[in-house]
């Protein structure tokens, strides 16, 4: 299962990196993130490698997963690995400065899956995308008003 979205955004691609890329402001775009914790010592300097717990409500259900950033090149790449026992997935979050702001390019892959996860998955594609498609429309009302 993979998604993808882009989106123009009006606003300085160090905002928009810094709403995505941060631990503390993904449950203020992500309205089914109840909480996100570090679990190793995060160094802004060298973040590649940190560990981190997420909870969060999944229709309707509460789920709790781990992961690990993959990529940051700031302001411009931020990519993470997220699961657990039944999955995993790599999002990444591609940003380019453009004269009116930034260009935003997401895509998430699922990588590792169990048989039943995949079936599920796959039932739930539609799903995924309306709450990526919010997620995106969130992200980018909160960068504009910053």
């Amino acid at each position: 299962m993979e998604l993808s979205h882009q989106m123009e955004i009006r606003a300085t691609a160090e905002t928009v990196f810094n709403l995505v890329s941060d631990i503390e402001n993904l449950g203020r775009w992500m309205d089914n993130m109840k909480e996100s914790q570090y679990v190793s010592d995060f160094n802004p300097d060298h973040p590649v490698g940190t560990k981190f717990r997420q909870r969060a409500s999944e229709m309707g259900r509460e789920i709790e997963y781990g992961g690990e950033i993959i990529e940051y090149e700031k302001p411009h790449l931020f990519g993470v690995r997220v699961g657990d026992n039944n999955f995993m997935v790599k999002m990444h979050y591609r940003l380019t400065a453009t004269e009116g702001g930034t260009h935003l390019e997401y895509h998430a892959e699922m990588v590792e899956a169990s048989f039943k996860f995949k079936l599920l998955a796959s039932a739930f594609v539609s799903v995924a995308e309306k709450t990526l498609a919010k997620q995106m429309e969130n992200l980018q009302k909160l960068a504009e008003a910053q």
